[in-house]
């Protein structure tokens, strides 16, 4: 079948011919015969190039196409899981801390918890959840970047984005009920114990405040995120006992807003402007002569 230029250019000499027949000088069969082997051979070349064309692209796919990246076949000889890790657990667990900001019974207590959650069934050989849990608590022990997790683990940087995701919501949803308590009286009476056998300061049940976390800003979202700072950050806003740990936690404000703005919106803070919190009644201090209210210390904002 010929192709549509070919067809454009038959077409063209059908035109010129009949023009030049009715100017009674038509072409003579010398330039009938040229034209033809023009025609001839602009159709050969068109289908060669398109033949070449077709070729490479095929090479090319065939060659950058693979299950698994080369680099990374060898990941249960080379990998940190299966080289590095092992190591450490065994003749060094000071680094061991170092590397997962836990020591090994607290590593394997997590995994025991979020195993279930995390462990994948396949056909292939799928990434084990000790893997999966090693590479997100690196993740958030360090901070690098995924590139550099996928080289000390020989694993894609596609699998260590969604090992990171998927891992760390089900830490969050499995740990939740453990770490924060239920906000009640007696919660807030050992809360400002601590603060005033710690610190010194009496009626105090935790210390408010907000922290910027700086990030790449979003695409089409303007300024939604734009802080005083110069950079686009979301806030994250926490209550904290006497020994660092946090006790509420709210994160996802819009760098745009204040600390003061963030704790009227936060489900906290309407837990505390309506009364919800189960704070301590107040109680009566013989060394001013007066009755003082349970606390919470924060920064002017």
């Amino acid at each position: 079948m010929a192709r549509p230029s070919v067809l454009k250019m038959i077409k063209y000499y059908c035109l010129l011919d009949a023009e030049l027949s009715a100017q009674g000088r038509p072409f003579t069969e010398t330039e009938k015969i040229s034209i033809k082997r023009i025609i001839a051979y602009n159709l050969f070349k068109r289908l060669t190039a398109h033949a070449r064309l077709r070729a490479r692209l095929a090479n090319r796919r065939q060659l950058k196409r693979w299950h698994v990246r080369p680099i990374f076949q060898d990941r249960e000889i080379y990998g940190a899981w299966f080289s590095l890790i092992p190591l450490m657990k065994e003749a060094d667990t000071d680094e061991y801390y170092r590397f997962f900001r836990m020591t090994p019974d607290c590593f394997d207590w997590l995994l025991e918890q979020v195993s279930p959650f995390i462990t994948k069934k396949s056909n292939r050989k799928s990434i084990s959840a000790g893997e999966r849990l090693a590479i997100t608590l690196r993740y958030l022990a360090s901070g690098d970047s995924q590139s550099s997790l996928s080289y000390l683990f020989r694993v894609s940087n596609q699998a260590i984005s969604k090992i990171v995701t998927e891992t760390t919501a089900v830490i969050w949803y499995t740990l939740k009920p453990v770490v924060f308590e239920q906000l009640n009286e007696d919660f807030w009476r050992r809360k400002a114990a601590e603060f005033e056998s710690m610190w010194q300061f009496p009626m105090c049940v935790g210390a408010i405040d907000g922290k910027h976390c700086s990030f790449q800003k979003f695409p089409m979202r303007g300024s939604e995120f734009f802080n005083y700072k110069g950079t686009h950050s979301i806030i994250l806003f926490a209550v904290a006992d006497a020994k660092y740990k946090f006790i509420v936690a709210d994160c996802g404000a819009n760098g745009r807003e204040g600390d003061s703005g963030v704790f009227d919106t936060s489900a906290f803070g309407q837990l505390f402007y309506n009364h919800g919190l189960r704070l301590p009644q107040l109680v009566y201090n013989p060394k001013i002569d007066c009755l003082l209210p349970y606390v919470f210390l924060g920064d002017d904002a």
